[in-house]
């Protein structure tokens, strides 16, 4: 029995590290915003942010003027996020910036802290550039609601209020024609009227949008941390945790 329970459990352990495996390598686009940036510590000046995937040389350069790396982080083993002002944002873009992805079964996150409203508008992170393919996260201030946004086409799904000085974590999730928005890990909703997905491997920016005419608007006021850009991955996750739920039945 004890040889039977062991073995449960050292295979409901490799599991586990092969699904964390599994993730971790299929991370297309990962920015941690200061622990691999070069001279980033606490206090310094925002310098260029280095991909942090592994995938491939996808940094990102600091757009505007100003900014620090902070030490106030979300919880989760991050030491430096990025402090900005309203003055600063990240950004590259191009034909292709990453064509490596299905940008129609895919997921995109960040951690972020919002600590003003220096223009009417503060927009975490956003995917593509102008147009209606344009994907980003904002809000527009205390007690106003973090929002998933196309330009074309407006809020996507809106929820959650907005307490400034308070981490959160932003992440949306694409799989098929359906588009959900989650916060903190709660279903925030869901919406079909996304469709665009052909341009929003060519520009990424964090801490900004990007019109299609090169100009940065909303910048944000507050920390930003863990930008990650993910192909989705369920089938593989849920033959894992199906596995693993199998062993945890047997006795």
């Amino acid at each position: 029995m004890k040889r039977n329970q062991h073995t449960r459990w050292a295979t409901l352990a490799v599991c586990a590290a092969m699904a964390q495996a599994s993730q971790a390598a299929l991370t297309a686009l990962s920015y941690k915003l200061g622990e691999d940036d070069p001279g980033a510590t606490g206090g310094s000046a925002l310098q260029a942010t280095t991909d942090d995937s592994g995938a491939g040389d996808k940094d990102l350069t600091r757009q505007g003027s100003g900014g620090t790396y902070s030490t106030t982080v979300p919880l989760g083993g991050s030491t430096l996020s990025g402090l900005f002002d309203g003055s600063q944002s990240f950004s590259a873009s191009g034909s292709g910036f990453y064509s490596g992805i299905d940008y129609g079964d895919f997921s995109f996150s960040c951690d972020a802290r919002p600590t003003g409203n220096a223009s009417g508008f503060s927009i975490a992170m956003t995917l593509g550039k102008g147009g209606s393919g344009q994907l980003f996260f904002y809000h527009t201030g205390q007690g106003s609601t973090w929002r998933l946004h196309s330009n074309g086409i407006g809020d996507l799904v809106s929820g959650s209020s907005v307490n400034l000085g308070q981490w959160y974590h932003l992440e949306a999730k694409r799989s098929g024609t359906q588009m959900s928005f989650y916060i903190d890990g709660n279903l925030i909703g869901t919406t079909g009227s996304f469709t665009n997905t052909g341009v929003l491997g060519d520009s990424l920016s964090i801490g900004s949008g990007l019109t299609g005419g090169g100009v940065f608007e909303g910048r944000f006021q507050g920390q930003v941390d863990n930008v990650s850009v993910i192909p989705e991955t369920s089938a593989v996750m849920l033959g894992l945790a199906g596995f693993g739920l199998a062993l945890r039945r047997r006795r």
